[in-house]
């Protein structure tokens, strides 16, 4: 049995295609249940620096609490955890010692900060949060204490 160079040529086209149809269908899947699974409780830290402004925050996450400790001031605010997916949670404002404006207060009272997981490691977890109404997304890293 023999093929001809053309065959050969069409196979291989049709090869290449199907791996980068898979591909692309493999990076635009969500993270698996598993991956994110192991991020529903535990300790973590957050830290963001960015143009002159430090914040680091040790988090303590049980499946329905968040507790946050500000790492500079001493801060401590409790949020309730509401997992809606998978790798995707809302938090909302119990109580908190950090001083915020009234409106504030308010605000992360009444008003989910929607969080959904992109990715991780056993170190760390990428996330993007964001408010409905608020033009601003946030996409950081959240560090896992051991």
């Amino acid at each position: 049995m023999s093929f001809s160079a053309s065959h050969l040529h069409s196979t291989r086209f049709l090869g290449l295609l199907l791996a980068v149809a898979l591909g692309l269908t493999t990076c635009n899947r969500s993270p698996e249940k598993a991956v994110c699974q192991r991020f529903k409780t535990g300790h973590f830290q957050f830290r963001h620096h960015e143009q002159g402004f430090h914040f680091s925050s040790l988090i303590e996450r049980t499946d329905s609490r968040q507790i946050e400790r500000d790492e500079l001031t001493g801060d401590v605010s409790t949020l309730a955890v509401k997992w809606t997916g998978d790798c995707a949670y809302d938090l909302r404002l119990i109580s908190s010692t950090k001083p915020y404006p009234d409106s504030i207060q308010h605000m992360r009272k009444t008003v989910p900060l929607h969080t959904e997981i992109l990715g991780g490691t056993a170190d760390y977890y990428l996330f993007k949060c964001y408010r409905d109404n608020a033009d601003l997304v946030i996409t950081d890293t959240m560090w896992v204490q051991k």
